[in-house]
């Protein structure tokens, strides 16, 4: 064998590999494989007519590396162009949200989006990240499987998950807000038209999200139900915003713990009036909150109840499935609220973006429509079982108070 080619075949491979190189020059998305095509490019010209085949294979592996990224950013492009080219309700049943409110949220997440190229990969623009974590949020699919539907490898779609979703919870102080002085009295107009509560600003309830069994600590977030589960306390105003929410709670934190594990428990006791104007206001919730001045809860089903505790029972309750009917939005909302196959550490963090998405869509009126025509959500289905009252420390200010608001009613 000949140590060296011929010069007609040494011309013919210097010649691929300037137009491979020109090819990469000309690709300014093309980042990885051509810094790995320019070393081999280095290396094979100083080297003797070998050394120069053997470079333009591996320039051409890089490319044929390329030629499959471009054939997935043409399925991810066909997919994104599908998606805007759906009607209104379609583009709802996918996405969760309308066109406008995507568009609203979208310019969100341009603000702080940052694209990160990996392995040489066209990196992906905020629009195709937006889609595919609503498409995450919106439904219990793999990763593997959305990865599948938008041509793009799982690992990919869980960077573009773990990108929004980290963006959102940043907003979270923008979107979950507890209301302005100048505000409470809207909200309490509000809540007292649902069944003449006077004082009450806003509900706080508590739901359980399962989550997969983390095999290191199991044993701590099974509740009650046999599950796996970690829980959601937040309190909404009477159009089921969320005024303040914490996630994170193992399932199997006993009742009177539960309100105890949240930062709101400390500051109605230390700094009440930074939440309340004065003690004319107050939050309800169901007994395992405890009564207090601040909180109102029903009467307990072990008391024997005259006919206007009965009556203020079911007011308070029919006030209090605001909250039952937040989360059940959100979790219709976003199926991925119903069961959460991630990482403990990270579920908290989903289910945060997940109420500040909730809380955008709260203030548009198109939203609840179309999520109200695609589920059978019956907001005057009140719930009929009130929970025994945990152990709190005995208020009577907060006794006296209930006792008030019965003899008004």
């Amino acid at each position: 064998m000949a140590k060296y080619m011929d010069a007609s075949e040494n011309e013919k491979q210097l010649s691929k590999i300037e137009f491979l190189s020109q090819f990469c020059e000309d690709e300014e998305l093309f980042i990885g494989k051509r810094e790995v095509s320019y070393t081999a490019l280095t290396v094979g010209l100083k080297a003797n007519a070998n050394a120069i085949g053997n470079c333009a294979m591996v320039v051409t592996s890089a490319m044929s590396s390329y030629v499959n990224c471009s054939e997935e950013q043409s399925i991810l492009k066909e997919m994104i162009d599908s998606l805007e080219g759906k009607s209104d309700y379609e583009f709802f049943h996918n996405m969760r949200v309308t066109k406008k409110t995507f568009d609203y949220i979208l310019t969100i997440i341009k603000e702080q989006y940052t694209a990160v190229y990996r392995g040489g990969f066209v990196p992906l623009d905020p629009k195709s990240a937006l889609c595919i974590c609503l498409w995450y949020l919106g439904s219990k699919s793999t990763y593997k499987n959305i990865g599948e539907i938008f041509g793009i490898a799982p690992s990919t779609v869980f960077e573009c998950v773990q990108k929004v979703v980290n963006i959102l919870c940043k907003s979270t102080d923008i979107f979950i807000k507890w209301p302005r002085d100048d505000e409470i009295t809207e909200k309490e107009e509000g809540f007292k038209s649902i069944a003449g509560i006077p004082g009450v600003i806003g509900a706080i309830g508590k739901c359980h999200i399962e989550i997969r069994n983390p095999s290191d600590a199991h044993p701590k977030y099974m509740n009650k139900a046999s599950t796996h589960s970690l829980l959601l306390v937040a309190v909404c105003d009477v159009n089921k915003k969320f005024m303040y929410m914490h996630a994170g709670i193992p399932g199997s934190t006993p009742e009177e713990d539960v309100f105890k594990s949240v930062s709101l428990y400390d500051k109605i006791i230390d700094e009440p009036h930074s939440l309340f104007p004065s003690m004319h206001y107050h939050l309800v919730g169901d007994p395992a909150f405890g009564l207090s001045k601040y909180l109102l809860v029903p009467f307990t089903s072990k008391e024997n109840l005259t006919a206007m505790e009965e009556s203020y029972n079911a007011k308070l309750v029919k006030t209090l499935y605001v909250i039952e009917n937040a989360f059940y939005f959100l979790k219709e909302r976003f199926p991925r609220m119903k069961y959460v196959d991630s990482d403990v550490k990270r579920i908290p963090q989903i289910i945060k973006a997940c109420c500040v998405l909730h809380n955008i869509t709260a203030d548009v009126p198109e939203e609840e429509a179309f999520l109200l025509n695609e589920n059978s959500i019956d907001p005057f289905n009140y719930p009929e079982v009130i929970q025994m009252e945990a152990d709190f420390p005995i208020d009577t200010e907060g006794y006296g108070k209930r006792d008030m608001i019965v003899n008004m009613l």
